[in-house]
């Protein structure tokens, strides 16, 4: 029975929920109402147990392949829809075919956010232009950056390689 795992969703606690969607993950392997759960439970509070369930996915499925996100931008939350598009990124997977479609498809999403997530992970689909596009625009090249380490801790760069950024940026 999932019943002890949907009153630890409930209750919506992070800690209690990220432990619940972990359980969750691991019977979803055999049990196909555990995955139903699962993919229910991107739409659940707080965020962090939004995105553990895309984690629990992505887990149960080839990581060469894109079903989690897919599954993931069905989902009504747009933080989660975000956060698919750029593990689409971070993942390599925007060769695929469905990824492409998915990207075009959420261009038009009812959320902002989502819909420049979209186009930003549209753009480092293609290095050379995001290249190009970092040294004429900071900003956009800011949120490039900003996308591409979404979700990750970012370990700040040395003080030496940090200025020498600095002095190329001032001279573009």
């Amino acid at each position: 029975s999932l019943r002890p795992l949907e009153l630890g969703l409930g209750v919506k606690k992070r800690d209690v929920g990220i432990a619940a969607v972990e359980a969750l993950a691991e019977l979803a392997k055999r049990d196909d109402q555990a995955m139903a759960r699962l993919v229910q439970a991107l739409d659940d509070d707080p965020i962090e147990v939004r995105a553990a369930a895309l984690a629990g996915l992505e887990g149960l499925y080839d990581e060469k392949r894109a079903e989690a996100s897919l599954i993931a931008l069905r989902s009504r939350r747009p933080d989660i829809r975000r956060l698919a598009l750029v593990r689409c990124f971070q993942r390599k997977l925007l060769d695929e075919a469905e990824v492409q479609a998915a990207l075009r498809r959420h261009e038009g999403d009812g959320d902002a956010d989502v819909r420049r997530t979209a186009f930003l992970v549209a753009v480092m689909s293609r290095p050379a232009l995001a290249e190009a596009l970092r040294g004429r625009d900071r900003d956009l090249g800011r949120q490039l950056g900003e996308r591409e380490t979404f979700g990750q801790k970012v370990e700040p760069a040395p003080e030496g390689e940090a200025s020498e950024k600095a002095e190329k940026a001032e001279k573009v």
